[in-house]
């Protein structure tokens, strides 16, 4: 009798053990998302590639030639450009991080050029555009938003700084070669500023009005058949949703939506889709690469997009179309290509489904805007302080024509930037 308790009470423990289990599996693990079918070889084109030099060009080039400040015309930033990215940087370390008064004295170093980009670049992510700087000796995913190179030192005459953290490293570039990026300078192709500190950024005034032509585009449709097998790798996807304003495709578990209202696409990839506490162990530079390589990979670049923002928190990149180097705003989703990081490739995709073919010269007017100093003036006046402000600057607001759909309009406004909103200056 002892025997059998005991043989039972040894099963049930089992089952116990056994049931314990299956309900842990069960809430842990992921959900089995179908696989993706890969029944489309060919490559699918859809604008153009962007190289990472074009992505994460920087949004002001400036001198400082003693006292004097110059901001660099955008005809002659690609050749500065070009220049500094084939320096040698050499002795590259880490020298901590800067006081708010180091980091403005380095911002408005005498005889002196400064790059400021959009967002904070890793050392990583650089050596992709100037690929002969030396890592070995720092944290290649240390960012820096700003490169400060001094006309005067002889050595650690090179900075690299993130303007939010404030840490600092610095490198040697010979002489000579500082020379040729001096020797550049010319006030035929740059304009000369007053730079303020604020307190998110730096304003360069100046008393002289802004011109800018009001353009007019014909918008072309980009064929949603382009996306089904770029972005499906499906010719005829399965179509699981459709009415007048909206169409949805999947592929597996892959959802392509097609906002037909806004001309606007996105992509989701559920298995992709990652936790907020593992988004801090996905490196920066892989996501800005995984970012730049996923719309490379079906030249989805329909115009000139720059990397406008990074999101840590989101793991999202967004990319801003130019038009004569001047970002477009737009409340319809027209101007922006965005990813989000996912475990091992993009999550998330959204962009506009059409690009801006055709000018219409007819259409182009003269508009004068006011001055820099004027502006600022005036946003001062609007919102009482500019301590919540992260940017101020000359943009097109891109509309879309009032009787005929196909046409765009890009009108020169100011834009403002509160707490990741930008708004137009009226």
């Amino acid at each position: 009798m002892g025997l059998r308790k005991s043989f039972w009470a040894i099963i049930l423990l089992v089952f116990v053990v056994i049931s314990i289990y299956l309900v842990w599996n069960i809430w842990n693990s992921q959900p089995a998302y179908e696989t993706i079918e890969t029944a489309v070889g060919e490559k699918v084109i859809v604008g153009k590639t962007e190289s990472a030099a074009e992505a994460y060009e920087p949004k002001m080039i400036m001198y400082q030639k003693e006292n004097s400040f110059w901001r660099v015309l955008k005809s002659q930033e690609t050749v500065i450009n070009a220049t500094l990215h084939r320096q040698i940087f050499r002795n590259l370390k880490n020298t901590g991080t800067l006081t708010k008064n180091e980091l403005i004295d380095e911002e408005s170093l005498p005889n002196s050029l400064r790059f400021k980009y959009p967002v904070a670049l890793t050392f990583a992510s650089f050596q992709q555009i100037a690929t002969q700087i030396d890592t070995s000796t720092i944290d290649e995913e240390q960012s820096f938003d700003e490169i400060i190179i001094s006309f005067d030192k002889k050595k650690n005459n090179v900075s690299f700084i993130n303007s939010t953290t404030r840490v600092s490293a610095i490198a040697d570039l010979p002489l000579s070669e500082a020379k040729k990026l001096s020797d550049l300078f010319s006030e035929d192709t740059s304009t000369s500023v007053l730079p303020i500190v604020l307190n998110h950024f730096t304003f360069n005034s100046s008393s002289i009005p802004v011109v800018l032509d009001k353009k007019s585009y014909v918008a072309e449709s980009l064929p949603i058949e382009k996306f089904q097998k770029a972005l499906l790798n499906k010719k005829d996807p399965a179509l699981v949703s459709s009415n007048k304003n909206m169409r949805e495709y999947i592929n597996g578990s892959v959802l392509l939506r097609y906002d037909m209202n806004n001309d606007n696409l996105l992509y989701i990839n559920p298995a992709q889709e990652i936790t907020p506490d593992a988004n801090a162990m996905i490196q920066r530079t892989h996501v800005l690469s995984e970012s730049l390589s996923f719309i490379n990979n079906y030249s989805g670049f329909t115009g000139d997009y720059r990397i406008e923002d990074f999101d840590e928190n989101t793991l999202k990149v967004r990319y801003r179309l130019r038009v004569d180097n001047t970002p477009v705003y737009s409340d319809f989703g027209g101007a922006v290509i965005t990813t989000t990081a996912g475990k091992e490739s993009v999550y998330q995709h959204q962009r506009p489904m059409f690009e801006l073919s055709t000018s219409i010269p007819s259409e182009d007017v003269k508009v004068t805007l006011d001055s820099p100093t004027a502006a600022l003036e005036k946003l001062r006046k609007k919102l009482g302080t500019l301590d919540d402000v992260y940017s101020l600057e000359v943009g097109y607001e891109m509309t879309k024509g009032s009787h005929e759909t196909t046409i765009v309009n890009l009108e020169p406004r100011w834009v403002y930037t509160v707490n990741g909103n930008s708004q137009f200056l009226d």
